[in-house]
């Protein structure tokens, strides 16, 4: 798997809490690690929430798959890694979560957000405003 440049990483150790009591990450948990990782992509392009709403936008999310490989125990270092992978007719972002500690990829996933205005009305194809900001990607068509 080709990971593109614009890609962000967050590492973490998995903390007691997330944990069931034989000490595995719940898998409920993985969609956390994989919002940790989405928020770095999305502030490091200057879409973080804040930004979405100054430009009169909001994304939320449409569709989310997960696969998961290796279980993340009680203690483990691991890195997750976003990028983007289709701008249009929804925003898709995929994610890759890895051990650090014992090695190997733990899940991989995918998650798709629709994009609507601040009074909620959806919209058909990304904003403009939205799509020139991402990388990689800018080239393609979106609306204004």
């Amino acid at each position: 798997m080709s990971i593109p440049e614009h890609a962000r990483r967050v590492r973490f150790r998995v903390p007691f809490n997330h944990c069931d009591p034989l000490q595995v990450v719940w898998h409920g948990r993985y969609f956390e690690y994989f919002e940790e990782a989405r928020t770095e992509l999305m502030r490091s392009i200057d879409l973080d929430v804040e930004d979405m709403q100054r430009l009169g936008y909001k994304l939320f999310v449409v569709d989310a798959k997960v696969r998961w490989m290796n279980a993340l125990l009680y203690g483990d270092e691991a890195e997750c890694t976003a990028w983007f992978v289709e701008p249009n007719p929804h925003v898709r972002m995929a994610f890759d979560l890895r051990n650090l500690t014992r090695g190997g990829r733990s899940a991989r996933g995918t998650m798709t957000f629709a994009t609507t205005t601040m009074d909620g009305r959806l919209l058909t194809e990304i904003p403009h405003l939205l799509l020139e900001r991402i990388p990689e990607l800018s080239g393609l068509k979106g609306t204004s």
